[in-house]
Formats: structure tokens, sequence, C-alpha cells
């Protein structure tokens, strides 16, 4: 993960009342019968593999749809309802309600008959009458006689090429779904409804005049529904001014667009909307590709059409997901946290094809926009190896293939000696790859964050290749790559310069600098590479593996020779044990007394391959994993790696600094590979939700995040916190 300058939006302070508003929050959410209390956040509603999002959620601030990025747009957002001699009621979505009228641009001051328009009045509908739930594949707001719900519909996704082209095109359709259903079943007064957006500027029914109504932006995005006597296209400055002027007229040059509809007295109604994101030609520079999904949809007309025709099947499997998260016996705070997460993840994925035709794909570094960090694909590979393991080998790989090479041990008394293979962190940034062999985050000369990752990136292709072999039950894949597991052993050995099992020297691509850690931003306790405890576990780790690897190879000789290496590795561990204290340091030199949670991470990967010997308290490697647990618990107490004022988890007792994604990981494995056994996990989760839902609300989901106060840190919009997917417990699929 990468620590750029932070991203922050300028906020303006709360407005008025009667206007768009953010409450005061609570630190922590009550328990309100099951119910998160907090709704104001923003959230993510992404089609898969389309790198665009319609973000909407967080109160008083707007939102709308952005592509190539995941940052929320501030565009006023029109949703809710107006009856006769009544106010125009709206959902609180709206940046500004005096947004500055662009009209003026070109009738300066003059006023017009119909500008202004006496007894105009909007109420925003308040946070506590609005009841907001999130789930795994729909968002919905429930107020008065309005529902407004997001679906984003996903599932399993085979390869492309091995996909039917008619199934090919239902799975990359770059469009969500949205209903809006209007109440008025029980007044005798006519209800118009309004859905629309700041930005849009041109009536759908220009190109879909017998099929679709609605609104676009260019050839970019947009929304539509069928067409129908009671729907109605605006086009205007201020599109609320069609309300109560009734002018029925498209100013094709104004601004705000969307659609009106007309509900009769008596009468309920819901409609769907397909919301539909285009973006055509190559979006790419050195490695040229273009969306896969253009292979499929020539326009933006037509995804929408094709989503409006095919909407019960893209319904019915929101429905599906739903349905398995409310049924999967997690408590509310987790369900909660798996939804928020799988949406940000979605939001930062992108299926190309590149000039050669195959398939390239990518997961976005949230706020960040790096390309593939090879630290969050070692997370995300828990997601991946669900939904679509073909995605793991394609990105592995597209490192082996051009962000793989030949590194060398930084010793200058011993003439820099070679290293063998090494990885880079990333491929390149916001759809700009690097020139390969050479990521965007690293830099010589560094001590801290921006340097490099060498060692870390070597584990953490193994671990994934090692996951992805074993678990898809690729053997072709296995043997293919049998001589790149016998470099990473070798590259893993020679950076080992004592035999104690630790990485101790840096590659040479540092010039003076050091290595660090995925935790880069903290400090020493996880951000230093060498003789850390954090990446000795992973080490001793990815030995284990090795061994399951070349057994699987008919390797024997290379097999017993890792499970040696990952022997000596975990009695060095060991030897660093203060037993008077009960733990293990974060740094074996330099008198380092920091305790971290991360020393029990390593266990997750011989786990998640089937080796559940190796990582049991009476296994062949016991005394290494009853120390560890030992480690965990003494570390698991306020003051120390729970943080005394918010009661949340600190991954290092000497920084704030904590990451909810390790969280999550080292969670998962404290309680089903270690067994702890407490009452606080519910806790936990309800204070890690509310860091979520409350201090967190500006950005989406957060990755990193001060342990005292709950408030962003950095890594926000973050893909890689799907890794809560272990909580679902669900059984890898077969990629072949």
């Amino acid at each position: 993960m990468s620590n750029d300058t932070h991203y922050k939006q300028n906020r303006k302070s709360a407005p008025a009342d009667n206007t768009p508003y953010r409450q005061n929050r609570k630190s922590v959410p009550a328990d309100n019968n099951g119910k998160m209390d907090s709704i104001s956040y923003f959230s993510h509603h992404s089609a898969w593999g389309s790198y665009s999002s319609f973000v909407l959620g967080l109160i008083g601030e707007g939102g709308g749809f952005i592509l190539g990025d995941v940052r929320p747009p501030q565009n006023n957002v029109y949703i809710g309802y107006k009856r006769q001699n009544e106010p125009l009621y709206l959902l609180p979505f709206v940046k500004d309600s005096k947004n500055k009228n662009e009209k003026k641009a070109y009738a300066g001051d003059q006023a017009e008959p119909g500008d202004n328009h006496p007894g105009e009045s909007i109420t925003f509908f308040r946070e506590k009458e609005i009841k907001r739930e999130l789930k795994w594949a729909t968002d919905t707001w429930i107020v008065k006689n309005l529902v407004f719900r997001l679906i984003t519909p996903f599932g399993y996704i085979q390869e492309p090429g091995k996909l039917d082209p008619i199934e090919l095109k239902f799975r990359l359709n770059p469009s969500i779904v949205a209903s809006i259903e209007f109440d008025n079943s029980e007044s005798d007064i006519p209800m118009t409804g309004i859905f629309a957006l700041q930005g849009m500027r041109r009536p759908l029914s220009d190109v879909c005049e017998d099929s679709l109504s609605g609104a676009a932006y260019g050839t970019e995005y947009g929304f539509g529904v069928k067409k129908d006597d009671s729907v109605q296209e605006i086009i205007d400055w201020r599109v609320t001014n069609e309300l109560f002027s009734r002018t029925n007229q498209l100013h094709r040059l104004s601004n705000e667009g969307g659609l009106l509809f007309h509900i009769k007295p008596g009468e309920k109604r819901e409609y769907i909307i397909a919301l539909s994101t285009y973006q055509d030609g190559y979006v790419t520079t050195n490695r040229r590709a273009r969306y896969y999904y253009t292979s499929c949809f020539d326009t933006l007309e037509q995804t929408l059409d094709y989503t409006i025709k095919n909407q019960k099947r893209y319904i019915s499997m929101a429905q599906e997901r739903d349905t398995e998260l409310e049924e999967s016996g997690l408590n509310t705070y987790k369900k909660y946290m798996i939804a928020h997460f799988s949406h940000s993840y979605f939001a930062n994925t992108e299926l190309l094809i590149d000039i050669h035709n195959n398939p390239l794909f990518i997961v976005n570094e949230g706020e960040y926009q790096i390309i593939n960090t090879l630290d969050l694909v070692i997370d995300q590979m828990f997601w991946e190896m669900i939904f679509s393991p073909w995605t793991v080998r394609n990105v592995l790989d597209s490192f082996k293939a051009h962000y793989s090479y030949n590194d060398y041990i930084s010793d200058d008394q011993n003439g820099n000696p070679e290293a063998g293979i090494g990885f880079c962190h990333d491929q390149g940034v916001k759809n700009m790859f690097s020139p390969d062999h050479h990521s965007a985050y690293e830099m010589s000369g560094k001590t801290g964050y921006f340097s490099y990752m060498t060692y870390e990136e070597v584990l953490n292709w193994l671990l994934t290749a090692s996951y992805y072999s074993v678990l898809s039950r690729d053997k072709e894949w296995l043997y293919d790559e049998k001589e790149t597991f016998k470099a990473i052993f070798s590259s893993m050995k020679n950076r080992d310069t004592n035999n104690d099992g630790i990485m101790d020297k840096d590659s040479v691509r540092c010039k003076g600098g050091k290595e660090i850690t995925t935790y880069d931003s903290l400090d020493e306790s996880l951000g230093q590479a060498t003789n850390n405890l954090y990446l000795a576990v992973k080490t001793w780790a990815a030995y284990i593996n090795l061994a399951a690897l070349f057994t699987r190879l008919s390797l024997p000789e290379l097999s017993a020779q890792a499970e040696d290496k990952a022997r000596i590795c975990s009695v060095n561990i060991i030897r660093h044990y203060k037993p008077e204290q009960g733990y293990i340091p974060a740094v074996f030199e330099n008198g380092n007394t920091s305790r971290i949670i991360p020393a029990i991470e390593g266990l997750i990967y011989p786990y998640i391959i089937g080796d559940k010997d190796a990582v049991s308290p009476e296994g062949r490697y016991k005394e290494f994993i009853q120390l560890l647990k030992k480690h965990l618990e003494n570390v698991l107490v306020p003051g120390v790696c729970i943080d005394a004022t918010s009661g949340g988890w600190k991954l290092s007792s000497t920084s704030a600094n904590t990451w909810m994604s390790k969280i999550i990981l080292n969670q998962y494995i404290a309680r089903n590979i270690l067994q702890i056994k407490t009452d606080a996990w519910d806790t936990w989760d309800r204070i890690h939700a509310s860091w979520q839902a409350d201090t967190c609300s500006l950005f989406a989901a957060t990755d990193q995040i001060a342990s005292d106060t709950g408030k962003d840190l950095g890594s926000r919009l973050y893909p890689r916190l799907v890794s809560s997917i272990l909580w679902m417990n669900y059984k890898t699929k077969d990629a072949r």
C-alpha cells in the first residue's frame, strides 16, 4: 500500500436548516435492533470490470457518476416527489440547493419569466426520517412515500475466452440498475416524482426515441427507463424548475437533466432505471488496451437498452447475493462491512482487452489509482479465488512477464552478489503502465515509504501463486511455472546471508536506502523489511507453501530443503521471544520493544492451501504456533494493541496508524486458526464498523485509519478490504 499526499476534498460547513446537512455523529453506532445507526456515508455502485461508479450516500454532499476514478463526485442528485400545493420533497443528496445558475453566462443578470417561481418550496428529508439498508448487492433508502434502491448485481465470472458470447455480454455489461417506487395510493392528488442529476446534457430520446427515456452526458454515461406515457424527460438549468413552471420544454444548452414520473391519485408505481457508463477506444498507455465490454457493445445507448431488457435477471442475481449474506449467520456489523467493502472493490476493477485480444485484469488502488499493487493482490485473492479465479492467474502472469527482474543484493563488501528473481510493487498508475521491470511507486535512496519492497513482493507473488495453483487444480499452469518456483526459492535463500531463515539483505535497487514492507507508513515495527517479525513469519509460510508446491511438482529433494528452511526460520523467531514480557519484538535489532498483531499474519497461507498441521498448536511446528498464540493473547490488551481510547485494534503498540484490511486478516487467523476465545468479538466489530460508517464516511470504504479516533489517514476508497469475504467461509471455485 502506498502513502502519497492524502487526497482531501474541500468541504463546506453544514448548510442552514431545511437544506442538505450532516448531523453531529456518535463515535460508535448504537446496536439499533440489529441495524446500523449511521446512514450518512458514501458508497460505490459499480459494474465489475468497468472502472466506473455511481456514488451516493453522504448527506449534503451530492454524488453521481465517476469514470476512471473512484473519488466521489459532488454533483447534485435529485430524488423525490411533489404533490400540488405541497413542497418538493427530496432525499438530501444535493450538494448546494442554491447552486449557481449557469444560465447567467448567456443571459447575464436579466430575469426571464419562469426563472423564479413564487411559493417554490423544497424540503429535504432529514436523516432521522430515512431508513437505509446497505446489503451485499443493493443499497436502499426508504422514507414516507418513496423507496429508492441502487442494485449492483454480481456473481461468478468465467474467463472471457471460455464464455458463450451471449453470457459474456450479460456479465460484462457496464451497467447497474436502480428502482424507484412512488406510493400515491392514499392520496386523491396526482404526484410527480423526480430522478435527475447535475451535469447531464442531453435527453436520451434524441437517440432512443421509440425505446428509452432518460438523460446522458455525452457518450460516456447516462440513465434511462423504458418508454412510458407516465415518464417525461427534463433538461433545464435547474431541473426542479420544471416541477413548478410546467413548461414541458427541453433546454439543450443547460446542464441538469433527468426524468419526471407522473403518478395518478390512488396509484403506486415502480420504475426500473438503467445506469450505464461507456468508454470507447484505447484507455491505457505503454500496454495499449481498451475495455473488454466494447467488444460486446458499441454505444452507451446499447448498454442502457440491454440492461432494461435484462432487468429481471440482473435483479434476481442481486437478490440471490443479498439473501446469501443475510443468511450467513454473521452479526450486523460484519454484514455491513462485507457489503461496503465489496462495493469499493467492484469500483476499482477494470477488465481490458489488449492489442493481441487477450484479457488484461486490473484492480486499481483506491484513491492512489496504482495498477495491480502486489501488496493488494495477495489480499484480494481471497475474493477472486471464489468469483473469478482466472483473474488471479492473469495478474500473476502479467507480473512475471512484465514486472519481474533479475536482482542483486546490496552488499558492497562482497561485490553486490546476484540475488535472483525480484518483483515490482505495482504495474503503473492511473491507466499508465510503467516500463517493464519498474513500478510507479518504488524509488532508490529511500528509507521509508516509496522505497523498494522487492523481498516482500517475491513472497507475495509466491504465496498468491501457491493459493491459485493448489486450490484451482490448474496443473498445467503449475508445471509451466516450475522454474519460477525454483528461482523464487533461490532468491529467498540468497537474501538470507546468515542462514537463519530471515531476510537480512536489501535489494541493490535501494542504492543506500532500506527495503520496506506493505506497512510502508508505519514506524520500523512494521515498516522495515530486514529482521522484521511480520516478514519473518511470512517467510516461514512461504517456505511451507514452497515445500507443498515442490511435492506437487514431484521434486522431493527441493520440498525437503524448503521444509528445512521453514524449520530454521521458526527456530530463530522463537529465539527472540521474551518470556518475562510474553512477546516477540517486532524487529530483531537495536533493542526494539514494539509489539505487533501481524506477527500471526503469515499463518493464513499454509492454512488456505490445506496444510492445517503446519499451523496447529499440536502440529509439527507446535512450539512455534503456541508461542505466536501466547504473543497475540499478551498484546491484545488495552494500551498495547487494543487502543485505549476507542477499544479498536491497532496493529502496532507504537503507532496509532492501523489498516482495516489487516485487522480483518489477523482477526480471521485469531478466531479460526489460533482459536482465541473472548467475549469482545462483537464489540470490536461494532467499533470497526463505526470507523467506516461514521468517521470515514467522506470517502467510502477506507483502509488506513487512526485507531484512537477512527479518522481516515489514507488508503481511501480501497479494494483490498474485500478480504472480508473470509468471514463468509466460502468454498473456492475451480478455475478450469
